[in-house]
């Protein structure tokens, strides 16, 4: 299996961020799962982070495949500058910062 080399923190941004590559590929998340006998919530618990052992990573590289690594790795950066730029408005506009 393809070992992943993007550093991706588990949870809502990334898991948002394969679906929506795997729709622009026009493949749903449902369909993929089906495809590969995978349970949905065993999918999604390794995209969240709640199944990280060896059939949970196994699961998270293969969805990554499909997607398109290096779309999901252009598109998670791209949320994570998003969310960064967010954190540091909210911020400011308390005066924390």
């Amino acid at each position: 299996m393809h070992k992943r080399e993007i550093p991706y923190q588990p949870g809502a941004m990334l898991y948002e961020v394969i679906l929506g590559c795997l729709r622009a590929r026009g493949i749903s998340f449902t369909d993929w799962c089906d495809g590969h006998d995978f349970n949905q919530n065993t999918v999604r618990n390794a995209m969240f982070g709640q199944s990280r052992g060896p059939r949970g990573r196994e699961q998270l590289d293969m969805i990554i495949q499909h997607a398109g690594p290096e779309f999901v790795a252009r598109a998670y950066a791209d949320r994570i500058r998003r969310h960064v730029a967010e954190v540091d408005a909210a911020m400011k506009a308390r005066g924390w910062k």
